[in-house]
């Protein structure tokens, strides 16, 4: 994981990134509270760095525990949608 997460960093970084990115979680199948944290700290970071996040293909328990802890609409944020 600390790899991942170094890897990550190293692209974030990048002067060159587009103004949105997507983040796609298809491949996810379940994620606790840590992981509904962690998206919204990536959307602070990017927010930082005047950029977009689009987060698709969500797994049911993670929209579910956005909507309990009242954060769901920054989780999704239509009015952040990629072009």
């Amino acid at each position: 994981m600390p790899t991942r997460l170094a890897e990550t960093q190293a692209y974030a970084s990048q002067a060159n990134l587009p103004d949105c990115l997507t983040i796609d979680f298809q491949k996810v199948d379940e994620i606790d509270s840590s992981g509904v944290a962690l998206l919204l700290h990536w959307r602070r970071e990017a927010a930082k760095l005047n950029k977009s996040l689009r987060y698709v293909h969500l797994p049911a328990n993670l929209v579910e525990l956005a909507a309990l802890y009242g954060v769901d609409g920054m989780i999704q944020c239509p009015s952040q949608s990629c072009a």
